[in-house]
């Protein structure tokens, strides 16, 4: 887990019990520095583990296991990037 967001299991676990919880509109959400780290490294990571031999994407396995396209976690991660800068 180290190696792929930056942070071990119990930090990632502590993040994804605080995202997992019920939020509203009106819910002021705030992520430190270092969460959201873990959270781009997370969404930029995962399609690499759908690569296949030869260095394709497999987007049929990735899209069964996550429920999204590539595009999707890419314009997400590209979002919180944007959402940083502009802060």
């Amino acid at each position: 887990m180290d190696r792929e967001v930056g942070a071990g299991r119990e930090a990632v676990d502590g993040l994804v019990g605080r995202l997992a919880g019920r939020h509203t509109e009106s819910c002021d959400f705030r992520l430190t520095g270092g969460e959201l780290h873990m959270v781009h490294s997370a969404l930029t990571a995962a399609p690499i583990r759908f690569v296949e031999r030869g260095g394709l994407f497999a987007q049929e396995p990735f899209h069964i296991r996550t429920g999204f396209y590539r595009e999707n976690f890419d314009a997400l991660a590209s979002a919180v990037v944007r959402a940083v800068a502009e802060a």
